[in-house]
């Protein structure tokens, strides 16, 4: 679900999965692994995420890397105790994930 959706972002392309497994052995959901796969693809940002059980269900986080900086430039998580939440709630994370920030605002 992750994946059909940052394909219908606009302005990001999605590899299959079967490229990104063929650059790296090791799950990729951090920044340093981002910066290293998207340096090996020549991009300029990567989406990566990772699933983590915890004790009361599941954790998904997905962040966009910056890949020049070797940082991540935004990071969302969604918890729930199923795996069928997360899904469903992969449309808002990916938006709160790709909105402008907000203006820097005087004070």
């Amino acid at each position: 679900r992750l994946r059909e959706g940052v394909r219908k972002l606009p302005g990001y392309t999605l590899f299959p999965a079967a490229d990104m497994a063929q650059l790296g052995l090791e799950a990729c959901g951090d920044a340093a692994c981002g910066t290293r796969f998207g340096r090996a693809l020549k991009l300029p940002a990567m989406v990566v995420s990772r699933l983590d059980k915890t004790a009361t269900g599941f954790t998904l986080t997905v962040a966009l890397v910056d890949v020049a900086a070797g940082t991540a430039a935004a990071t969302e998580a969604i918890s729930a105790a199923a795996l069928e939440d997360l899904r469903r709630d992969i449309p808002g994370l990916l938006q709160r994930l790709t909105r402008p920030p907000a203006p820097a605002t005087a004070q």
